[in-house]
């Protein structure tokens, strides 16, 4: 085949697209497109909280792809076992309860001896008798009564509790009935100076004898007989005990002491000067003397007539 022949069974190559010449306009977007191909824009990289609050409502959100460690479990920890200390625990425990069973048996045989004893010689144990449900007024009250609870003795009697009241009532009666003058003498601290089982005095500011004739009456009682000398026990009456005297009588018996912190008044059951195993179960078995049984025992009546 010759040169010529070649040449037409040759395929024909596409021509070169011609470049543009210096100085001509620039080629449209579609020769651009042709004559390179299109280059992907890179993106930029923006952080998270740029966009924080912008994304649309109907948008998804994507999710993180980093995995969010599960909280690490702390081991349980285990209880250490009480021991029972063995042989020698059981042993320990078993001396233990039987200590306890004859302590509390000890201390019931004591409460039965002591109980028995009081009520042997006419005392009653128990819970404190019940009071009228209602007690005498302040208006029923005498003068001496009445000084005695000071200026506004009326708002302070009221308040009493009903136990207080018929202690009030019971010992200013029976210092009455023994010629004892108390016009001078005052509840010490007011309303607080009456107990359920004394009565707490001091002088009066206006009145600066009132004592001194406080302790002239007892001693006048003494010597009528009515009164045995008794000094009080210092470490149960402080500031109390300097001159003492008790009723003399073996039951519901009154004392009395005296000393720079003022005076008390009380009543006990029974004179340990005239019954002692009596007085001895009243001091031992708890609570304080049952004034509704003083009253009854000295025909006092609490109730009020009005």
């Amino acid at each position: 085949m010759s040169r010529e022949q070649e040449r037409r069974h040759r395929p024909s190559r596409p021509a070169a697209a011609a470049a543009p010449a210096r100085g001509s306009p620039a080629a449209t977007p579609r020769d651009r497109s042709v004559a390179t191909p299109p280059q992907r824009q890179a993106q930029r990289a923006f952080p998270r909280d740029e966009f924080q609050g912008t994304r649309p409502a109907d948008a998804a959100v994507p999710r993180s792809t980093t995995a969010t460690p599960a909280p690490a479990q702390k081991p349980a920890e285990k209880k250490p076992k009480k021991s029972g200390g063995g042989f020698l625990g059981g042993i320990g425990r078993f001396f233990g309860g039987v200590g306890r069973a004859i302590g509390n048996g000890l201390l019931r045989g004591a409460q039965a001896v002591i109980g028995g004893t009081v009520r042997l010689f006419g005392g009653q144990v128990g819970p404190h008798s019940p009071l009228p449900a209602n007690m005498r007024t302040y208006s029923e009250l005498t003068p001496n009564q009445q000084r005695l609870l000071g200026a506004d003795g009326q708002r302070g009697y009221d308040a009493l509790p009903p136990r207080n009241r018929a202690a009030f009532i019971v010992l200013t009666t029976q210092m009455d009935k023994l010629g004892v003058d108390y016009s001078g003498m005052q509840l010490k601290g007011g309303g607080t100076g009456v107990h359920v089982d004394r009565l707490m005095l001091e002088q009066r500011p206006d009145d600066p004898t009132g004592q001194q004739r406080f302790q002239q009456s007892v001693e006048a009682g003494i010597q009528a007989g009515r009164f045995e000398s008794e000094k009080p026990n210092g470490g149960l009456h402080p500031g109390q005990s300097d001159f003492g005297v008790r009723q003399n009588v073996s039951r519901e018996s009154m004392q009395i002491g005296l000393g720079p912190e003022g005076a008390f008044v009380d009543i006990d059951r029974f004179n340990p000067r005239k019954n002692v195993l009596g007085h001895l179960g009243e001091v031992l078995m708890p609570g304080e003397t049952d004034m509704g049984q003083v009253a009854r025992a000295l025909g006092i009546d609490l109730a009020s007539r009005l």
